[in-house]
């Protein structure tokens, strides 16, 4: 495997085990497995409320539908959490249209950032999302790499 960036963004894994430690599952393993080596960057599972907090600080945990959502832990080693910059910005935990659990953005100003990713050792970027796209209007963007100033 070549050291690189892992980024993940809304893809399926198990529940919460007991007592709420995340549960083992194939996609969770296999995020550890990428970023064994090394690789920068950061991989986010929005499907699950373990890795899911309403607020920046990480302390009120999502824990059912139609809960806005602040912040999402990052699986890999490299604790690249991201977070919604204010309460407006939140997503909110819901059901897509096929049933699955997600995060659902209003198309207007919710979004997620991260300060910075170093990649100044990386030669491989890999990106993965999967989304549902519920309306061509309003703002789309999967990954932004520009200075943002508020």
């Amino acid at each position: 495997m070549h050291p690189g960036f892992g980024y993940g963004f809304g893809f399926g894994s198990a529940g919460i085990g007991h007592n709420g430690v995340p549960a083992i599952s194939p996609l969770r393993t296999a995020i550890a497995q990428l970023f064994a080596s090394g690789a920068q960057g950061g991989a986010w599972d929005v499907t699950q409320p373990d890795m899911l907090f309403q607020d920046a600080g990480r302390l009120s945990p999502v824990t059912g539908l139609a809960q806005p959502c602040q912040s999402i832990l990052d699986l890999s080693p490299n604790g690249n959490h991201v977070t919604a910059p204010n309460g407006s910005a939140r997503a909110i935990y819901g059901l897509m249209p096929n049933g699955k659990p997600g995060i659902l953005f209003d198309g207007q100003d919710d979004h997620f950032t991260r300060a910075s990713f170093d990649l100044s050792g990386s030669s491989v970027v890999t990106f993965f999302a999967a989304f549902w796209m519920l309306t061509s209007t309003g703002t789309r963007a999967l990954v932004e790499t520009s200075t943002l100033s508020s």
